[in-house]
């Protein structure tokens, strides 16, 4: 469930000034610079609970927000006004993430089977070219453990598998089938990464990824002994 927003920096740049996907003008300087408050947390209230994904369209200057429960699609207007609402239970049996990728083109995730889904969310509330991509990775990911997020850098689709194992996948132009691109994350050498909620882009940067980890085993913020925690990671995919 994710009603309450806890908006970053990395949401809160683009709502100053952005033209497109690809072309924001920002990327994300060291987290240190953030400091251990949100810049911002309130209550999203315009729209039903069991919210899985969200993401900052430039193009219309709105977030749009994945309902998991009732695979809803919402475009709110900063801070919490209700702008127009897509069902695409047509589309999904799991929807999870989203990902704007200029103008009203957007990419949504299906967790089981796993997938990505192009799609145009029309202001009317209709949407239309409806594009299932490439269904299913190998090995077979199990049961409520599949995609929970995706986001697309230049031509190629990153997505991530939640857990058992979590792992980072791509899927480049034309290709048929998705590629393992982290392995087990688990075993990542700094965090073990147990379990992941979602990834996002970092504005036009084009060689790292920001995960959203459910669980990982890291240096406590003391300083001293690993334990399992919460956390936005930086990955590097260059």
């Amino acid at each position: 469930m994710m009603t309450r927003i806890a908006l970053f920096l990395v949401t809160l740049l683009p709502l100053a000034a952005a033209s497109d996907v690809g072309n924001e003008g920002w990327t994300v300087p060291p987290f240190k610079c953030f400091g251990t408050t949100a810049v911002n947390k309130y209550e999203m209230t315009s729209v039903p609970s069991d919210l899985s994904g969200i993401t900052w369209n430039p193009s219309t200057k709105t977030l749009f927000a994945v309902n998991n429960g009732d695979r809803m699609i919402y475009e709110i207007e900063y801070p919490n006004k209700l702008v127009q609402k897509w069902d695409v239970k047509a589309l999904t049996e799991d929807l999870e993430g989203i990902s704007a990728l200029g103008g009203r083109k957007f990419a949504i995730t299906d967790e089981n089977p796993v997938h990505i889904i192009e799609v145009t969310l029309n202001a009317d509330g209709t949407y239309s070219g409806a594009t299932d991509l490439v269904v299913g990775i190998t090995p077979k990911a199990a049961s409520n453990l599949g995609f929970e997020g995706v986001t697309k850098i230049g031509t190629t689709y990153y997505s991530v598998q939640e857990a058992s194992p979590a792992k980072l996948w791509k899927l480049e132009s034309g290709a048929t089938a998705y590629t393992d691109l982290s392995g087990d994350l688990e075993k990542h050498a700094t965090y073990q990464l147990k379990s992941i909620g979602g990834l996002t882009r970092g504005g036009d940067a084009t060689d790292e990824l920001f995960l959203m980890a459910k669980t990982y085993t890291g240096t406590g913020r003391d300083g001293s002994s690993k334990y399992y925690q919460k956390g936005i990671i930086r990955y590097k995919i260059s």
